[in-house]
C-alpha cells in the first residue's frame, strides 16, 4: 500500500497536470463539508472537520485520493504534521490496503466524540441546575452558543453519515465485501454520535422553553404587584378626584374633622384591601 501525506503546497508542486490531480483539485475547492465523489478507477472527496476546540473556528479541509494502489491526503501543514504523528502513534500506515486505512482515519476521527458529547450533556445539566436555582445571568446567550454548536456537530455528522454511506456501497467496485462491511461499521458509529446530538438538541431546546417559562413567571409577578398596586391607589384616587371639585355646598370641607377623617378612612381602605389579598394568596 502506498500512502501519501502532503500540504496543499506540495501538491501543486509535485503531482503533475494529471486527471488526478485536477479531480482532487476541484473537490478540495469545492469542499466545503465531508463527501466522497466515485469514478470508475477511484474515489475523490474531501473532509470538512470543525475544530473541537472551538467549533466557530475554521473548518479543516482536507483531500483525499484513493485507488486501489495509493491513498493520498491532502492539507495544511499543521494538520499535515498531526496526521503523521498520528500514523505513527496507531500504526495506520500497517494496514493492508488504502481503503482499511482511509476507514481507520475515519475511526481516529470520531473516536474521542463520545466524550466530547459528554461534556456538553454535563454542561446542559449545569445549566439547567443554575436556571432551577433561578441564576440565570446570561443563559440566553449561553443556550444559543451551545444549540448553534450542536448544530455544527448534527451537520458533520450527517455529513460523515452519507460519506460512509458512499463508501460501503461501493458502486464502482473499487473495494472488497471486507472493507465496505468496515466501512459499514463506521457509518453505524456516526449515526449513534448524530443521534445522540439530535438527544442534546432536544435537551437544549427543553432548557430554553424552561428559561422562557422562568421569564415569564418573573414577568407575572411584577404585573401582579402592578396590579396591587394600582388596585390599592385606586379607591383614595376616587376620594382625591372627589374633593378636588370645587362645589361649594361640601359640609366636609368646613367640618373641623373633615381632613382626619378623610386620612383615617384611606388608611382604613389600604389596610381592608391588603388584608383581602393576603387572605386571597392563601387560597
Amino acid at each position: 500500500m502506498k500512502l501519501e501525506i502532503m500540504t496543499t503546497k506540495e501538491y501543486r508542486e509535485k503531482k503533475e497536470d494529471s486527471l488526478q490531480k485536477r479531480r482532487l483539485q476541484e473537490s478540495m475547492e469545492r469542499g466545503k463539508h465531508c463527501k466522497a465523489e466515485l469514478f470508475s478507477d477511484c474515489i475523490v472527496g474531501t473532509f470538512a472537520i470543525p475544530d473541537k476546540a472551538d467549533l466557530f473556528h475554521k473548518k479543516q479541509i482536507l483531500g483525499y485520493y484513493l485507488d486501489q494502489e495509493e491513498l493520498l491526503l491532502v492539507s495544511d501543514q499543521k494538520m499535515k504534521s498531526d496526521l503523521r504523528k498520528e500514523v505513527e502513534k496507531y500504526s495506520l500506515d500497517s494496514m493492508d490496503t488504502p481503503a482499511q486505512f482511509l476507514a481507520g482515519f475515519i475511526e481516529y476521527l470520531i473516536k474521542e466524540d463520545i466524550i466530547y458529547l459528554q461534556n456538553f450533556e454535563e454542561r446542559l445539566s449545569k445549566m439547567e441546575e443554575h436556571l432551577i436555582q433561578k441564576e440565570m445571568k446570561r443563559f440566553d446567550v449561553q443556550i444559543l452558543n451551545i444549540r448553534k454548536e450542536l448544530l455544527i456537530l448534527d451537520s458533520y455528522y450527517q455529513q460523515m453519515m452519507d460519506l460512509c454511506g458512499i463508501l460501503e456501497e461501493n458502486r464502482n467496485s473499487l473495494m472488497t465485501e471486507q472493507e465496505c462491511r468496515v466501512f459499514g461499521i463506521q457509518a453505524a458509529r456516526v449515526e449513534r454520535l448524530h443521534d445522540s446530538t439530535h438527544v442534546l438538541k432536544e435537551y437544549s431546546l427543553q432548557l430554553r422553553e424552561l428559561y422562557q417559562s422562568r421569564m415569564d413567571e418573573r414577568q407575572n409577578k411584577v404585573m401582579q404587584m402592578l396590579t396591587v398596586v394600582t388596585t390599592i391607589f385606586m379607591p383614595l384616587t376616587l376620594i382625591a378626584g372627589w374633593y378636588g371639585m370645587n362645589f361649594t355646598n361640601m359640609p366636609e370641607l368646613s367640618s373641623k374633622y373633615g381632613y382626619p377623617i378623610v386620612i383615617a378612612v384611606s388608611v382604613g381602605m389600604i389596610l381592608l384591601e391588603i388584608l383581602w389579598f393576603k387572605e386571597y394568596n392563601k387560597r
